[in-house]
C-alpha cells in the first residue's frame, strides 16, 4: 500500500497478493511495474483482487507514462488490470498494457 503523497513504485514484479498488488491511496506513481504476471512476464501470477487500486484520498496519480520503460504489464489478476474508485480525481494513465504481456500483443 502506497499511502504517503509522493511516493514511487518502480520496476518491481507484483503478485500473487491476497488483495490489490498496489493499492495507492493518496498520490503517487507507479511505473515500470509487472503486475499479476511472471517475472518473465510469460504467464499470468494473479493478485487476489486488481492490479492496481487508486483508493482513498488518492488525486493525481501518475500510471505508466509516455516511454517504455514508464509503461505497466497489468494483466493475469482476478480483478481489474486497474480499477479508480469513485471519489479520486486528477489521475494521468497512459501507456500500460492492460491484459497483455510485456510483448504488447500476447493475451494474459
Amino acid at each position: 500500500m502506497a499511502s504517503a503523497a509522493g511516493s514511487t513504485v518502480r520496476g518491481f514484479v507484483i503478485n500473487r497478493f491476497t488483495y490489490s498488488g498496489i493499492d495507492a491511496q493518496a498520490a503517487a506513481t507507479l511505473q515500470g511495474n509487472w503486475i499479476g504476471v511472471t517475472a518473465s512476464g510469460s504467464a499470468a501470477s494473479p493478485n487476489n483482487s486488481h492490479g492496481i487500486l487508486l483508493s482513498g484520498s488518492n488525486s493525481g496519480s501518475t500510471v505508466g507514462g509516455t516511454t517504455a520503460t514508464q509503461r505497466n504489464v497489468l494483466a493475469g489478476n482476478a480483478a481489474a488490470g486497474l480499477w479508480i474508485n469513485s471519489g479520486t480525481s486528477n489521475h494521468v494513465v497512459q501507456g500500460n498494457y492492460i491484459g497483455l504481456g510485456p510483448d504488447g500483443s500476447t493475451r494474459i
